[in-house]
């Protein structure tokens, strides 16, 4: 299955980006779109893309306008692989099948980590998702404008899209619990993916190493 990651970050995060796409499998494309302002402030590490588009990102990719462009990448990148999975600068996957086997092995349209029941289990978390080519094709349909409620988060809006708006899409639900956010859980090698956001980069480096070193000990 051919795979590719994409990765929205900027000068500031480029350090977690790094350290995110190192730990992302070999025989994946790995992409870093960024705006041209940025682009001769990154050197992107070996094996990792830059894609320079510019669309107005708003306050952490919030808004209709950022949604709308992180969409038409969505499409751009969908159009050339099987499985497009989204991650957060700040996040590094430690079990990539957990997202991408369900796509390749059970024609699952969008592999999510689900929100708890309070906050609706049909909405992702934005941290890393995966969709498939069938998923990205139906953002040709994809509306301008988006609930209010939502308060233009990406995650929120993008779920409720391939969930609620295209109920003949499949899912792949993920355990949230399963999932190390560093300002609450101790590290487990339970965890498929840590969260390392609000810290810095060498902070992000010395727990993954840790984690990672849990992972190998169980």
């Amino acid at each position: 299955m051919k795979t590719t990651s994409v990765t929205f970050t900027y000068p500031f995060d480029v350090g977690k980006a790094a350290i995110s796409a190192a730990h992302l499998p070999d025989h994946w494309r790995k992409v870093w779109c960024v705006e041209s302002a940025h682009a001769s402030q990154i050197t992107p590490p070996p094996g990792v893309e830059l894609l320079v588009r510019d669309f107005p990102r708003g306050r952490t990719l919030r808004g209709d306008d950022a949604v709308n462009g992180i969409a038409a990448v969505y499409r751009e990148l969908g159009a050339d692989c099987d499985c497009l999975v989204k991650v957060d600068s700040d996040t590094v996957v430690f079990r990539p099948d957990a997202f991408t086997a369900p796509v390749e092995f059970a024609d699952v349209d969008f592999a999510y980590i689900r929100r708890h029941h309070f906050e609706s289990r049909l909405l992702a978390n934005g941290c890393c998702y995966a969709m498939s080519r069938r998923a990205i094709e139906r953002l040709a349909d994809f509306p301008q404008s988006h609930p209010a409620n939502f308060s233009g988060h990406e995650d929120l809006i993008f779920s409720e899209f391939f969930s609620c708006k295209n109920k003949d899409l499949t899912l792949c639900q993920l355990d949230k619990t399963k999932v190390y956010w560093h300002t609450k859980q101790s590290i487990s090698p339970r965890h498929f993916v840590g969260h390392y956001g609000y810290i810095t980069t060498d902070g992000m480096r010395r727990l993954v190493a840790e984690h990672l070193k849990t992972i190998k000990g169980q």
